[in-house]
């Protein structure tokens, strides 16, 4: 029964991965031959024109050439916007999202030995501070004459309880 289930699940996975290889072929066929058929009918209507101006062939033959170049780098620009726009976009935000992904763990990182920094300085002095109130009660208690039993702050937090 397990080895079927998998097979199944390998099945389906393999039958969702086909179409959309069929629908990318059939996107970009569907592409070329607009791209073909704005081309010619482009082309069309530039001999057409250059034609019925009356210019000697050599002339048309060259006006023609430029303006169906041209043509052709502004096409070819528009139908890669159109039928590749949508890759172009999902690599540069995948692009731009791992660079964010990199600058915040970097940040985050960069904190946490900040924090650690601070921490450390943060719990010196308490510890300093600590020590500078018992010094004190220690040299008033001995001023006076009063025996003092308090243990200092460091000993009492090294000895486990």
């Amino acid at each position: 029964m397990g080895k079927d289930k998998e097979e199944n699940t390998k099945t389906n996975q393999e039958q969702k991965i086909v179409p959309i290889l069929g629908i990318r072929h059939k996107w970009f066929d569907i592409a070329l031959k607009l791209y073909s058929v704005v081309f010619f009918a482009y082309s069309f209507l530039v001999i057409r024109e250059e034609f019925g101006k009356g210019n000697p062939i050599l002339e048309t033959t060259e006006a023609i050439f430029v303006h169906l170049a041209a043509f052709s780098v502004v096409e070819t620009i528009i139908f890669v916007a159109l039928f590749q726009g949508v890759d172009i976009l999902m690599y540069l935000t995948e692009r731009f999202r791992a660079k964010l992904r990199r600058q915040i763990e970097e940040a985050r990182i960069e904190g946490k030995a900040e924090g650690k920094v601070e921490g450390r300085a943060e719990g010196k002095a308490e510890v300093y501070q600590e020590m500078a109130a018992w010094n004190k009660r220690w040299l008033e208690a001995k001023a006076k004459g009063i025996p003092f039993d308090e243990q200092p702050p460091i000993n009492s937090q090294e000895k486990p309880e």
